[in-house]
């Protein structure tokens, strides 16, 4: 076929490349918009509530909130997995905020060291994230710019907390904010705040906390000093060096110093916590003891460790039924692993619904380039009817004739993907260096139009349009069969 093309064909090829040119820049443009899109909001609720959560199984169940040792020999085997990127501990309640203006019910939910990178971090828009002191919890806190702006506050102000532990009891924690994050997911970001994990691990009075009191009197057999529990799980148990059992009170002598213990137990397996007294040298008139208790300290308290269970971080998001099942595997009945998309399944649900989108407008925009070309290339037929009759009577097949017209319909679709690849890529690059388009936050997650390019996308893409529109292009490249010579010689 000559290079160029008649009068009347002109016009008609080249809105047909046009057609190919927009309908390939709209078809990169959607998927990469999706993808973006999807990822963006993907990785926001993943921050929240990591790819999986490990807790106990009356936990997963939803019967009760039961606590984790955090020493759990599966971690190593789990941190082993190529796809497992972190495992962190987790501890979350609800609580109930209050400032000068107001209230507002939150979870609280617990910070490590763990977490003061990253996530959280990355998304403050004033102050810093909070010093977590090794000597005791921090007294500090992140709140979201929502809960801000309902509670009229900002950086450096105290706020009430209180957690409720029964119908008629709760505890109080007051408070300073320290940062203020945003990530535009206005559902969560209104619903957690992030203190100090000991806070939540002492509220939650999953381990054994023992007292010991001295009551500065002493009787013919010694000092009296009495015991006494928090936490834990039922019947308390106390055993005291001396081979005493009880909470007492109980008089206790040291006639050359010499400490004692007292190991609080319970009859759940939690872990114990010991009190140790020591003796100062006291000699008085009316007790038989040469030293009386001086100083009486603890191993702190055993709710340290416990968490309410573990957040796993994933390397690639595709892995994520597969990793659960192996953590399943490894972590036997007795714990329970929810996934990201369990937990969230209206959010998925809805970006499931975007995929759907781009199916569709990939299949519009493809279907608009082969009515284009098919057009285009009957018009170009017609034109040359006179060289097809010609070719025909020189005794070429109806099949090479058609492949002329196909090759040089492919040479059309051809140019209109690389200007159409050129104009979807760059104004792509354009949108994610600039940002020029602008989203509502409170409507889309987002406040402007994310972009994510993936190659593999833009492969298929200009595979896929390729490969169709030559297919359909047998179509009307047909018509060539039912052109005579005789007839066709003589058209003008």
């Amino acid at each position: 076929m000559q290079k160029g093309t008649g009068r009347y064909s002109r016009p008609i090829v080249s809105i047909a490349i046009l057609g190919i040119i927009l309908g390939v820049a709209v078809m990169i443009l959607s998927a990469s918009i999706v993808r973006g899109f999807r990822t963006e909001i993907r990785d926001k609720v993943v921050g929240f509530n990591a790819h999986l959560q490990i807790t106990d199984v009356a936990s997963g169940l939803g019967t009760e909130d039961k606590r984790v040792r955090i020493d759990q020999d599966y971690l190593i085997e789990i941190q082993s997995i190529p796809a497992v990127h972190q495992i962190r501990p987790f501890i979350a309640r609800p609580t109930i905020l209050e400032s000068k203006e107001g209230i507002e019910g939150v979870i609280a939910k617990g910070l490590s060291e763990l977490d003061l990178s990253g996530f959280l971090k990355d998304r403050l828009i004033a102050g810093e994230m909070p010093e977590l002191p090794d000597e005791a919890a921090s007294q500090e806190m992140v709140i979201s710019a929502v809960t801000a702006r309902a509670l009229d506050v900002e950086v450096g102000d105290r706020l009430s907390l209180y957690f409720i532990k029964e119908a008629s009891d709760f505890s109080t924690r007051r408070l300073a904010i320290s940062g203020i994050y945003q990530t535009d997911l206005e559902e969560f970001d209104g619903q957690y705040i992030y203190i100090d994990m000991r806070h939540l691990q002492r509220l939650s009075n999953w381990g054994l906390e023992i007292q010991a009191l001295s009551l500065d009197s002493c009787t013919t057999e010694g000092w009296l000093v009495e015991a006494r529990s928090f936490g834990g799980g039922d019947r308390p148990l106390f055993r005291w060096s001396d081979g005493k059992l009880g909470a007492g009170p109980y008089p206790i002598c040291s006639q050359d110093g010499s400490p004692v213990e007292i190991k609080l137990t319970d009859e759940s397996e939690t872990i114990p916590d010991t009190a140790f007294i020591s003796f100062i040298e006291d000699v008085r008139p009316d007790c038989s003891c040469l030293y009386r208790p001086d100083s009486i300290t603890t191993t702190g308290g055993s709710g340290k460790y416990y968490v309410g269970g573990f957040e796993v971080f994933l390397n690639d998001f595709d892995q994520l039924e597969q990793v659960k099942n192996q953590i399943k595997k490894t972590t036997g009945p007795f714990f329970f692993t929810t996934d990201i998309i369990e937990r969230t399944p209206e959010i998925f649900s809805w970006l499931e619904i975007l995929d759907v989108n781009i199916y569709i407008i990939i299949t519009l925009m493809i279907g608009v380039a082969i009515f284009n070309m098919s057009s285009a290339l009957l018009i170009l037929i017609i034109e040359r009817s006179n060289m097809i009759g010609i070719l025909k009577a020189l005794g070429s097949e109806n099949w090479s004739v058609r492949k002329i017209f196909i090759r040089h319909a492919g040479k059309l679709i051809l140019k209109g993907l690389i200007w159409g690849n050129l104009v979807g890529i760059g104004l792509a690059m354009v949108q994610k260096h600039f940002q020029l388009f602008k989203l509502s936050a409170e409507t889309y997650y987002l406040n402007r139009v994310p972009i994510l390019l993936d190659w593999m996308d833009l492969i298929l893409i200009d595979i896929g349009t390729l490969s169709i529109c030559l297919i359909a292009m047998l179509v009307p490249s047909y018509f060539i069969t039912r052109i005579t010579p005789v007839k066709a010689i003589r058209f003008d």
